[in-house]
């Protein structure tokens, strides 16, 4: 084919091209591609090159995106929505802009330096409560805007003036946002009303417990912090539709397993769990509670099986809980070389964990003395000192019960890594700890 235009219409010939033209550009374009990308990448180090092209999409496209915990993205979503306000004559619509705002600058407080986050908390937490604010006003029945609003109250109690602490009950604190979420429609998808819901429920486990409040509604009253939490996981629905299905609906029956075991609902504990083991059948944490679940019951030997699937798992063989509480349900189960293995290993790892114990290391302690000196390990259990002296074994359960060895849920420490989040309410998130009533959950 000869280097002629494609087209030999005179009319459309300024619109032409030669095959020679068209062959050349890509090796024109490409290099400017790359050029672009590469600078790019040098200005704002470290961040996912796909948060930052955003040159197509419009300032309301980018102002309703989630924050991921980048600096530049939350720069990014923060200036966009700030355009889109400045920009608007009737704000009357924008609530959903002044949360996002409100949203993005937080997380852009939290990303910076410690000395400028220290500098600058009291500003940044005034500028997010003025943005929740008025989205708060321009919709008075949105739940989001009001959790948002007390949720930075919170925030600026516990972690801005943490020497005046002041704890109030999740019933009272969030008691607005809660009735809302009641009255709604349940949460069928995975974005920021599901992680408010269950960080809602979340707090009432942890900080109102088994109390129950008097705050002018007879229906809600009647109920403790964790029958509230349960009622609020209830509304957690989320569709097989979305995405993040699988990982969302295993938080919820995990949590909602923890609240029902709290509450001594035991049969409603084992069905969450259950439940949360049909998506993660591997999970040690669901393990370990539900080990705890059966010790409770006095199913021994059940109940090592379960603390065993977390003990004899390499990742997790250092668990000292389930270490712990499997040597007490050998030792019940008349196991007492098992017993003596896990109480040994438990007993070494301590020093490895951030805060022991006392009178758990004491008890271990002792029991593993009773092993050592009765020889207990060895021969028939029937002939032993440690079964012989507590044939009923009601020493060493009481003395259980009285430590409580039986009745925790997982610890913080253990989270998962990868499970869904909200960059927002992950923002000094271990210092809301402090207003733990209930101190494992």
């Amino acid at each position: 084919m000869s280097n002629e235009k494609f087209s030999n219409n005179p009319k459309k010939s300024k619109f032409s091209i030669s095959l020679g033209q068209l062959m050349i550009l890509p090796m024109i374009l490409v290099p400017i591609i790359f050029l672009i990308t590469d600078y790019i990448k040098l200005r704002f180090p470290g961040v996912d090159f796909g948060e930052l092209v955003h040159f197509w999409e419009s300032d309301q496209e980018l102002c309703n995106k989630a924050p991921t915990g980048y600096i530049n993205q939350a720069v990014l979503i923060y200036e966009s929505c700030r355009k889109v306000i400045d920009s608007t004559d009737n704000i009357s619509t924008l609530n959903l802009e002044y949360k996002n705002a409100g949203r993005a600058w937080f997380v852009m407080w939290d990303q910076s330096i410690q000395e400028a986050k220290d500098k600058n908390i009291y500003r940044a937490i005034k500028k997010v409560k003025r943005y929740f604010s008025v989205a708060e006003e321009l919709n008075q029945k949105d739940p989001l805007a009001k959790f948002y609003s007390a949720y930075m109250e919170d925030f600026e109690d516990v972690v801005q003036t943490p020497e005046k602490l002041d704890c109030l009950p999740a019933s009272e604190r969030y008691q607005e946002v809660i009735k809302l979420y009641l009255k709604g429609d349940n949460i069928e998808s995975v974005g920021k009303d599901f992680f408010a819901v269950l960080k809602l429920a979340h707090f009432l486990v942890a900080r109102d417990a088994n109390q129950t409040f008097d705050l002018g509604d007879e229906s809600w009253d009647d109920l403790n912090g964790y029958q509230k939490a349960i009622e609020l996981y209830n509304k957690l629905q989320v569709s097989d539709k979305d995405a993040n299905s699988q990982d969302a609906n295993y938080l919820v029956f995990l949590d909602q397993g923890k609240a029902y075991f709290l509450d001594g609902n035991y049969p409603w504990a084992e069905y969450s769990w259950a439940k949360a083991l049909d998506i993660k059948p591997e999970d040690y944490q669901i393990n370990y509670n539900r080990g705890n679940l059966l010790a409770l019951q006095r199913e021994y030997g059940n109940a090592i099986k379960r603390y065993d699937a977390v003990t004899e798992d390499p990742n997790t063989e250092e668990y000292y809980e389930a270490l712990r509480n499997s040597g007490f349900a050998h030792y019940i189960f008349n196991n007492y070389k098992e017993a003596k293995n896990r109480f040994q290993r438990a007993l070494k790892i301590l020093g490895k964990l951030d805060k022991v114990n006392e009178s758990d290391v004491e008890l271990m302690e002792t029991y593993l003395q009773k092993i050592k000196d009765g020889q207990c390990e060895q021969g028939v259990f029937l002939y032993t000192s440690c079964y012989q002296n507590d044939k009923t074994r009601k020493n060493v359960e009481k003395d259980i019960k009285e430590k409580g060895i039986f009745t925790s849920v997982y610890k913080d420490r253990y989270r998962t890594k990868d499970k869904p989040t909200d960059p927002f309410l992950e923002v000094e998130h271990d210092k809301f700890d402090k207003c733990r009533i209930q101190p494992e959950f």
